[in-house]
């Protein structure tokens, strides 16, 4: 009987293995799969409660580590967002730092360039610091890409933290 021997597999045993689970012998089960046989009510009773054991527990078990997996998942996206927001600050404030460092050794190559200007012939001429022209753009360019870095991680965030607060609510943790 098909039935019977897709119920066996379906808890992945063999004959013998099955026989000896429902407490009868080989012969006994193997003419109850054939249909020859009814198995004792001890044997049908314990049968019935393994297959229900079997389809549904391991049904909302697989669910439930399915939610758990995507959850934890969710969660290690948020806190590897949280680290990029962290390091994007800190980047920013190094950033900030290195403009007003290149702002001020700006002031002063102006300051020298004057000075020279106004100099009088007995008085020797100031040495003017070499500067990058574009050093100040370069910086603002940057500050450009880390504040839409920073954007793009901000609304990273909150869709994470929607998708997890959804799926707690979907569960009934909320």
């Amino acid at each position: 009987m098909k039935k019977q021997n897709s119920l066996r597999t379906l808890l992945g045993l063999s004959q013998q293995d099955m026989a000896m689970l429902l407490n009868v012998t080989r012969g006994q089960y193997s003419m109850y799969e054939c249909g020859h046989r009814n198995l004792p009510h001890h044997a049908a009773q314990l049968l019935s409660e393994l297959l229900l054991h079997a389809n549904a527990p391991q049904t909302v078990q697989k669910q439930s580590n399915a939610h758990d997996t995507e959850r934890h998942h969710l969660e290690a996206l948020l806190r590897e967002n949280q680290y990029q927001q962290l390091l994007l600050e800190k980047k920013t404030k190094a950033l900030e730092k290195k403009h007003n460092a290149s702002l001020h050794a700006g002031r002063v190559v102006d300051f020298v360039k004057a000075r020279n200007a106004q100099r009088k012939n007995n008085d020797r001429p100031l040495a003017v610091p070499a500067r990058k022209a574009s050093a100040n753009d370069d910086y603002v360019k940057m500050g450009i890409d880390f504040e839409i870095k920073r954007e793009l991680l901000v609304y990273e965030k909150k869709l994470l933290e929607q998708k997890i607060k959804d799926m707690a609510r979907l569960r009934g943790d909320v």
